[in-house]
């Protein structure tokens, strides 16, 4: 998966997460961060919020999967999406980086 957000392959790196449960892998936080995040730079905003939303259902995002999801929302001219997603890091009690910053006041 992290090979397709390297690559621009964001529809890829959807599919792949896709199928994963159905193999003997299991997902991580690190694999959809990467499917996120090549949602993101293929800036398609609300897939990767729709794969933020699944990955908060099953695991624990953490300061990457915020900052990943904030910077494709920016990249889709999504400021509030952008600022709300912001506001719940914190509320998740996580330190906000300088990507998520900077994407959120973009």
């Amino acid at each position: 998966i992290s090979a397709c957000e390297k690559g621009g392959e964001w529809q890829h790196a959807v599919h792949l997460l896709s199928v994963l449960p159905s193999s003997s892998m299991q997902l991580d936080v690190i694999s959809y961060n990467s499917a996120i995040s090549a949602c993101g730079k293929g800036k398609h905003w609300e897939e990767a919020l729709k794969l933020f939303n699944d990955l908060c259902l099953c695991l624990q995002a953490n300061i990457i999967s915020y900052s990943s999801v904030i910077t494709a929302c920016e990249k889709g001219h999504q400021w509030e999406k952008a600022s709300y997603l912001f506001g719940k890091l914190r509320e998740a009690g996580l330190e906000d980086n300088v990507v998520s910053f900077s994407a959120t006041i973009s």
